[in-house]
């Protein structure tokens, strides 16, 4: 069995202050260096990122703003390490693992130009990246839950040491990658029996064999199209969604809501307008970039 999975991998994970990558700072890194049949090697950093850490994000990941002070350097002495490390592997041609590759990428850049530094979207142009969450969403498009790094651990069956630490997600994401890239080597006899249980197990032998025959050069495109393509998707379905709560806010009885049981009509209307108009609002900022977003003009 050859395949990209089966050479050596950089994988890559920030831990940050908040979702939004054109707001959040940096707390923790990882950048490993893994398989090819090589021992691993992790290089990670704790940074102090010269703001608040929120209590929301720290309870995610375990680091307050007395933690990363007590532990981490400055943002401004780690970022170049980071930044240098990621070339060293782009530079090799090593494929880059990044589950979910636009936070990561997007967040990475806002940092280096906050710094005056070269602005790190401008070295992604020459780098091979490994997506394993718009991987996995395309070629099993119809599997239901959660798609985050521990739900498809689970799926996979690969070993997560602790989820929201930066080098356990990293680790997980290579495995992740690999197993995605060992399953799409598998026979159809083989895949069909792993997926017996799906309403349209043919459908996933036929997305994972097609997958198996891009070269990474190939799969860049390829991700970068189907990343659109669910960006879009999930955009309409808010909208859908938002265009129901509107009907059910025009109607003479609203329903009855969950959030305020004891709501008069009015206050129920209200309370639908206000979750149609957050949709929209969130359908109206999806981003469509793969691998990372350019800074808006």
């Amino acid at each position: 069995m050859t395949g990209w999975h089966a050479q050596r991998l950089c994988t890559f994970d920030l831990e940050s202050t908040a979702p939004d990558p054109e707001e959040a700072r940096i707390v923790t890194a990882c950048i490993a260096m893994v398989g090819g049949g090589r021992s691993t090697e992790v290089s990670s950093w704790v940074a102090d990122p010269g703001v608040e850490v929120p209590a929301g994000a720290a309870e995610v990941h375990g680091y307050t703003t007395e933690r990363v002070r007590a532990e981490g350097k400055p943002l401004a002495d780690v970022l170049p390490e980071i930044v240098g490390t990621l070339a060293t592997a782009i530079a090799a041609h090593l494929p880059v693992v990044i589950y979910n590759a636009p936070y990561d990428t997007t967040l990475l850049d806002r940092e280096t130009r906050r710094f005056d530094l070269p602005p790190f979207g401008d070295l992604l142009a020459g780098a091979q990246i490994i997506d394993p969450l718009c991987i996995d969403r395309a070629l099993d498009r119809y599997r239901k839950g959660k798609r985050t790094l521990t739900a498809a651990c689970e799926h996979y069956g690969v070993r997560l040491d602790g989820a929201h630490d930066s080098t356990f997600d990293a680790l997980a994401a290579a495995r992740i990658a690999w197993t995605i890239g060992q399953r799409s080597h598998m026979t159809a006899v083989e895949l069909r029996q792993l997926y017996a249980d799906r309403r349209r197990p043919d459908e996933i032998v036929r997305a994972f064999h097609a997958f198996s025959g891009l070269s990474l050069d190939a799969l860049q495109g390829w991700q970068a199209e189907r990343y659109r393509e669910s960006s879009l998707s999930l955009a309409d379905y808010w909208r859908d969604e938002a265009l129901k709560l509107s009907a059910q806010a025009d109607r003479d009885e609203p329903p009855a809501l969950p959030e305020i049981t004891d709501a008069s009509p009015d206050e129920r209307r209200q309370l639908l307008r206000e979750q149609a108009a957050e949709l929209v609002q969130r359908a109206d900022s999806v981003r469509t970039e793969w691998p990372f977003a350019a800074v808006a003009p």
